[in-house]
């Protein structure tokens, strides 16, 4: 089902830190988004809750920067995101 799979390290440090502090983790969350849908070439990403858990564990100010993601490309252009440890 899936056409393309990679393995990708995200960093979100620069972009998220430039942000206001009490918005950081909703903002990661964005820049996050639109970086997959970038690499992939599609608008329609749909995000792993658990990716989502893992940004927003810390609170709004002090996000998890560093993400390393398997990005999945399936065949009918959506792409699909699933955390890695």
């Amino acid at each position: 089902m899936a056409t393309e799979e990679k393995t990708v390290t995200i960093n979100l440090r620069k972009d998220a830190l430039k942000t206001p502090k009490h918005t950081r983790s909703e903002d990661a969350m964005s820049i996050l988004r639109r970086r997959v849908a970038k690499f992939s070439k599609n608008g329609k990403v749909k995000i792993d809750p658990k990716i989502s858990e893992r940004v927003w564990s810390r609170g709004t100010k002090n996000p998890h920067y560093k993400l390393r993601i398997k990005v999945r490309k399936l065949d009918d252009g959506s792409v699909e995101t699933e955390f890695v440890s």
